[in-house]
Parts: C-alpha cells; structure tokens; sequence
C-alpha cells in the first residue's frame, strides 16, 4: 500500500443516494490499493463507511416544485456552502448521487469555479426517458463521467458526449437483503410481540417528511379498513433513526398502531415476515421487489407539483418496477386515486389472488436480474478517472 491519500468530496441529497453512496465507497475502500478518505453529505450509511460529514442530507430533504420553492433561500445557501467546502478540502474526485436539482448546482458552481481541472462523476441518471429529456444535452457541461443504474440509459448521454455507464444497482446482489433463517423471523417476531398467526403488512410512506404527511393519514384510514373487515393484522413501520422520531409520535394515536423500526436488519427481517407492503414510489420498491415481498405503489403530492409533473411526464407508470417490466406487475395508486378505501380493495384482491403473488414474485426476480451488474463496477469507474 503506497502512502498516498486519495481524497474524495461525495454528496447524497436523500436516503436511497445514502444507501447508494454507502455501497460506493465501501466498495472503493475495498478494491483500491491506496487508503481514501471521504468528506461530504450524506446519511447513516455513508457514515457507517467512514464519510466526515459536512451536514446531513435531512438539510435536503424536500420535495415537489412548490415545495422547494418555498425554502429556495436554504437551498441556496447549501450549494453555496458545499461548493466552498469542496475547494477548501482540495478532493481528487467530486462524486455526486442523484438528487439532481441539488447536485447539478453544486457540480455547475464547481466546474466555473474552479481554476483547475477537478473530475466530477454522477452516480444516478436523472429520468429523462421520462420527463425533462432537454437534461440529457447539456450535462456534459458539468460532468465528467455520468454512471447509470438501468441499461438502457447509456444510450440516451452518449450521443451528447457524455462519458456514459451501466453499473448496475446494488440492491440487486445485497447480501444484506437475502432471506433470514426461519428461526431469525421467529426470533424477530417473538422480539416485536407478532402474532405468528396473524397476517402482517408492511407500510413504507416515505423517507421525507413531506411525503410522510401526505401518506400516514391514508395509510391510518387503510389499516383500519383492514383490521375491521380482514383483521385482527399487524403493521410494521420500517423507516430511518431520523424519521423515526417523527412517526412514532405521529402513529401513537392509531387504532391500528404499527411497529416503528429504524434499522436495516430488522427491516429485511419485516420485508420477510410481512404478506404484503403498501409503499410511497421510490427505491424502496427495489428492495421489496428483492425480496420477494408483494406489493402497492401509492404517492400523492400538493396539487401543484402533481399538475406540472402530469403535464410533462412522458411515460404511463411511475413506478420503478413496473418501468423496469414494461408493464403493470405492482398496482399504482397516484393522486386521486390513493385514498385508504381503494388500497383496502387492491390489498384485499392480491392476499386472495395466490397466481398474483406468483406472478408479481416471478416478475420480480427477473428485474433483479437486468439489473445486476459486477459488485464492484461503480467503484471502479470512478477510481479509474
């Protein structure tokens, strides 16, 4: 091992670039020969890979045009104080990861800021195959390197120049999100006091507060439309330390209450011991899809953000899984449409359908499939640059 110290700036603006960016740089400490050392923004995976933390990505926690609208003040002063972190820690690397209204930012400051060349790598493609496809022109402008985590989107950065990559996801080769021991789910429910004879649900509203707002009180209206005609159930809430603080609290009143957990082993754990999940779109629906665990994509947003996005996007799902499949395997609840009474029906008509489940679980491990790359590709895509 040589005594030089490569030094990178790697930013994560929300909980599935955290989780990405944790299994980046546990993967570069693993393949590269010289020691590294990250500072940067990001969560609790990152930091349990050794990121020195600049601030925490719950500063960027924000959604929806009108929401960010309302804090474009703060979101200024971020960039602002990120792209000055960056030339006062003089990084080998700047690596970014998705959240692309806050990276891009930072990257483009970077990039006229800079007196000397400094390479820039995204790590998650914006979905331009989806809505805003003008993105794909110009982020060679700002980017050095763009690694992509679909296979069909190389494509679409090449032909402006950009130096693009598929590198997989790595949800898809976890070891973390393989399936316990009969006796670690027995352990687990005797731990949480759950019924081995009850059927439990799993209900994932979001990892930002303002998605959790939208969805906790349709989620309270479902459960209870679930215990009252198909009950007595059990739900389990599995979330981050920082959201935890929020739900509890938030759920205590329920008639229904569920289990609040903040860890990511016991989260594999529900996954596994649970029937059925209700969950906000997001990455969170990759790791259902991981492992095995049938599932309902719901969202709503303000009536602003949902109108624009209506307007513009260009693809019939939203959801990553049914995207991915060029179909309709998880049922989508949007809008109008996600209320309680209506995921009470779709939950009713996936336990009774056994062929559903079936179907859902053989499409499911297809997807992890096209998905998969080698373990260590991204890591060596920005080591190399």
């Amino acid at each position: 091992m040589s005594n030089v110290i490569r030094k990178i700036f790697i930013i994560a603006g929300e909980s599935s670039g955290d989780y990405l960016a944790g299994k980046l740089m546990e993967s570069m400490r693993r393949i590269c020969t010289d020691p590294i050392e990250f500072f940067g923004i990001g969560g609790p995976c990152m930091k349990k890979a050794g990121l020195r933390q600049l601030f925490s990505l719950d500063e960027l926690s924000i959604i929806g045009i009108f929401e960010v609208l309302g804090k474009i003040l703060h979101l200024k002063r971020l960039i602002d104080r990120t792209v000055a972190a960056v030339f006062a820690y003089k990084p080998d690397i700047v690596v970014t990861v998705d959240s692309s209204g806050f990276t891009h930012r930072v990257a483009k400051k970077i990039k006229k800021q800079s007196q000397m060349p400094l390479p820039i790598i995204h790590y998650v493609a914006p979905p331009v195959w989806a809505w805003r496809g003008w993105r794909a022109k110009s982020m060679h402008k700002f980017i050095d390197k763009l690694l992509v985590l679909w296979p069909f989107e190389p494509p679409l950065f090449q032909k402006y120049g950009l130096d693009t990559v598929f590198v997989g996801h790595p949800i898809a080769g976890d070891v973390d999100f393989e399936k316990p021991s009969e006796q670690q789910l027995e352990n687990f429910k005797k731990s949480y006091g759950l019924s081995g004879e009850n059927r439990s649900i799993v209900l994932l509203p979001g990892s930002r507060q303002s998605e959790v707002s939208k969805h906790l009180p349709i989620l309270e209206e479902f459960a209870d439309l679930m215990n009252a005609n198909y009950g007595p159930l059990e739900f389990i809430i599995p979330t981050t330390e920082s959201m935890k603080e929020i739900l509890e609290p938030a759920v205590s009143h329920w008639r229904s209450k569920p289990l609040v957990i903040a860890d990511k082993t016991l989260k594999v754990l529900a996954y596994y011991a649970a029937d059925l999940a209700v969950a906000a779109s997001g990455t969170v629906t990759l790791e259902l899809a991981r492992t095995g665990l049938p599932s309902i994509i719901i969202y709503k947003t303000s009536l602003i953000t949902y109108a624009i996005v209506k307007f513009l996007i260009r693809i019939k799902h939203v959801g990553l899984i049914n995207i991915l499949a060029q179909q309709d395997v998880v049922p989508e609840l949007l809008q109008w449409d996600c209320t309680g009474k209506n995921i009470f029906h779709r939950a009713i008509s996936i336990l009774e359908n056994p062929p559903q489940i079936a179907e859902q679980k053989k499409k499911f491990a297809e997807i992890m499939e096209q998905i998969s790359a080698h373990p260590d590709k991204a890591a060596i895509e920005v080591l190399k640059t």
